[in-house]
């Protein structure tokens, strides 16, 4: 199956022999809708819009693809996309929350989507779409909220660190659910043994966890 990806912010690139053709775009211009109506039979039946890393979402950048989304009735379009930056602006012990704008672009897409349009919610879960090599462990979870992400941040991971505080801030949490998710059952344990657990590979599993059954359960 064909998949392409109709980004905003990058160059285009073709696979070949592959099945798979990624169609990035600088500008979504007028060149681009008229051969992507020439090829509609040729597409596949799903597609992904794939807007890499958003900060925000601003009217002018809905309305660009108001025409896209015109020209894929009938098909199911993934509307992708990550607000997770590679690089938080706070020290490595302070916490760190804000909004889950993929949810917003989702929103703003289906309102000027056509109802012969199968339009489905696409992220990168609690990591960033930004590549990023380096850098020094933090002890942290990335907490997925309804509307937010939360980052629970304890300093780096050396010497005596302490995960424990992380998860007792988190299940502290009114509503928080042991049963939720294992990423929550996770944390769960951490408290009830007021023991360091895991490593960061682990932590951020039980952040993706999280993310992916809050996602899960909002479908």
């Amino acid at each position: 199956m064909g998949i392409y990806f109709f980004g905003s912010n990058r160059k285009k690139i073709k696979t070949e022999n592959s099945g798979i053709i990624y169609a990035t775009l600088v500008v979504v211009n007028t060149f681009f809708n008229q051969w992507l109506q020439s090829n509609y039979d040729k597409l596949p039946n799903k597609i992904i819009l794939d807007f890499g890393f958003i900060e925000s979402v601003s009217n002018d950048l809905v309305t660009s693809f108001a025409p896209i989304l015109s020209l894929l009735k009938g098909k199911t379009v993934i509307v992708m996309s990550g607000a997770v930056p590679n690089s938080i602006p706070v020290a490595s012990d302070e916490n760190y929350k804000f909004p889950r704008i993929e949810k917003e672009l989702f929103n703003e897409m289906k309102k000027i989507s056509s109802n012969d349009t199968d339009l489905m919610f696409g992220d990168y879960s609690s990591v960033s779409p930004i590549i990023s090599t380096g850098g020094r462990a933090i002890v942290q979870v990335k907490y997925t909220l309804d509307n937010d992400y939360w980052f629970v941040r304890n300093g780096l991971r050396q010497g005596n660190y302490d995960f424990v505080k992380v998860c007792q801030q988190i299940a502290s949490l009114s509503g928080f659910d042991e049963k939720y998710c294992w990423g929550d059952e996770y944390i769960k344990s951490v408290v009830d043994d007021n023991t360091n657990k895991g490593n960061p590979s682990v932590w951020t599993s039980i952040g993706v966890n999280r993310h992916t059954v809050v996602c899960l359960n909002e479908l």
